[in-house]
């Protein structure tokens, strides 16, 4: 059955460092990514000659790729199978409150918590593919030959005034439900004054690094 509203991206099959400005501006230009229409169709024009890893994913399934796709070649047919769902909650370490609208990321799917801290994560897959610039020099998930297959997912957790965390969930478990708690970061507090010493309101104030 053809997916409308696909999302589909093409990199590089062996990217290095010296078509980073090509491959960048492909990105920039929007040639590298397309989004399917009512047909399940899609076409990626003008790229670099070459061959590419093109990903497709799509909401409620796992995402799928083929690898070196020539350009100018024969049209390709990328397969989306259902993927797992996972639910959770994300809270505060502190005092176990809801974390509301906290950024959540299992693999290529993304979501946000509602007010009660609650996600739902749809078309999660342990077979991901990153589909980032750096995916093939990094290697796929998708090419681990001899290895086992794998089950476990990580789930990613984030908000505004929190530090990052995440768990782990295994779907060959049958457990689909993760509770992830985010410490909060840290606060500097302080006073601006002016050379008079009175206090300076409206004075920008921001972090920088700490360069010797």
């Amino acid at each position: 059955r053809p997916i409308e509203g696909a999302k589909v991206l093409a990199t590089p099959a062996k990217p290095n460092f010296m078509l980073m400005g090509s491959v960048v501006n492909d990105f920039v230009t929007g040639r590298a990514s397309a989004t399917t229409n009512d047909s399940g169709a899609f076409r990626l024009g003008g790229l670099v000659k070459g061959k590419y890893q093109v990903v497709a994913t799509a909401p409620g399934h796992a995402a799928a790729a083929k690898q070196g796709v020539e350009t100018d070649g024969e049209p390709i047919a990328l397969d989306l199978k259902p993927g797992a769902r996972i639910t959770g909650r994300v809270i505060a370490a502190h005092d176990g409150a809801p974390v509301p609208n906290a950024r959540v990321r299992a693999r290529e799917t993304r979501g946000r918590t509602d007010a009660d801290g609650r996600f739902t994560l749809d078309g999660v897959s342990p077979k991901g593919v990153e589909g980032s610039l750096f995916v093939g020099m990094q290697g796929s998930a998708l090419n681990l030959e001899g290895a086992a297959p794998k089950t476990t997912v990580d789930v990613h957790a984030g908000a505004e005034g929190f530090i990052g965390s995440e768990g782990t969930i295994d779907l060959a478990s049958g457990k689909t439900e993760i509770e992830i708690a985010l410490e909060k970061a840290p606060e500097i507090a302080g006073v601006v004054l002016d050379p008079d010493g009175k206090p300076a309101p409206g004075s920008l104030v921001r972090l920088t690094p700490a360069i010797p």
